[in-house]
């Protein structure tokens, strides 16, 4: 039971005819994805993610990197989840991050869609330790084609990377991450939002890592938690836009894992190590 309510807050999103996974929050129709989904149509001199950050100051604002998605009329419909039906809608792009934070936030043109989403925490909750179980909840591998539910992977939470001011910043878990479940939920046993997946790992241009995923911390998503709580101040949004913590950054620079215990010096970047979960390509919607 606790896992069929929080399959109806996790919603797939359709864009560009590519699909994905987004998570309700609230009951007024805020979805929270990633930003990575958006790159293919905007302008790669606006964002710097899976690569290292210009100087400071450097980077585009949220609101232009916005501008440029609008500017190509594009649509982002949202398939809703009741029951055993599904109802499609259409959603409107309102924040995307232009730094190395992989966060997009969206908003359905009719609210009254939207089924309750998980709840906005008014503070940081303490974080899971690892080895609790925990699962991925998403629309990854067949996504609208068969009209199935989210689908639900369980794990473990391997490991938290932390930031430099003592917060969990990233989640590694067990639970498969599959095609698709980009902007999906990480969730407890209880059906606690712990984080939004971002990706999963690979060697080199080898398959996916098997048991290898990871997700956005939820305490780093607390900014957009308290811009909805806020009535939409977007002091909390220029937050999200502006997240600098050089331990996220260095995430996207680590060296790939591989078999070999010394690698060579220069070798891949993490670029090659993390897959970005980029949707995969639709024939039909």
């Amino acid at each position: 039971p606790v896992l069929d309510r929080v399959a109806e807050s996790v919603v797939l999103l359709s864009i560009g005819g590519r699909w994905a996974s987004g998570i309700l929050l609230g009951s007024e129709g805020w979805i929270l994805t990633n930003g990575h989904l958006f790159d293919p149509f905007l302008d790669p001199a606006k964002t710097c993610r899976h690569r290292p950050a210009p100087r400071p100051g450097a980077l585009s604002p949220w609101r232009e990197v916005v501008r440029c998605w609008e500017q190509g009329e594009r649509v982002v419909r949202v398939r809703l989840t009741r029951g055993r039906r599904f109802c499609w809608v259409r959603a409107r792009v309102l924040f995307i991050s232009p730094g190395h934070l992989d966060v997009a936030l969206l908003r359905l043109w009719d609210a009254s869609e939207a089924a309750e989403g998980f709840a906005l925490e008014s503070a940081p909750r303490p974080s899971p330790r690892t080895g609790d179980t925990v699962y991925v909840v998403g629309h990854g591998v067949h996504g609208p084609r068969y009209g199935l539910r989210p689908h639900v992977t369980r794990g473990v939470l391997s490991a938290a990377i932390y930031g430099r001011n003592g917060h969990a910043l990233l989640y590694q878990t067990s639970a498969l991450v599959h095609e698709g479940n980009s902007g999906g939920a990480l969730v407890s046993s209880e059906g606690d939002l712990l984080g939004l997946v971002v990706c999963n790992a690979k060697h080199g241009d080898r398959p996916s890592v098997p048991s290898l995923g990871f997700a956005l911390a939820r305490s780093v998503l607390h900014p957009a938690s308290a811009f909805l709580r806020s009535k939409y101040c977007t002091q909390y949004l220029d937050e999200l836009g502006t997240y600098d913590d050089n331990t996220y950054q260095r995430m996207w620079n680590w060296g790939s894992v591989s078999p070999d215990p010394q690698p060579a010096p220069g070798g891949p970047s993490f670029q090659s190590f993390i897959k970005t979960l980029d949707m995969t390509p639709l024939a039909k919607l």
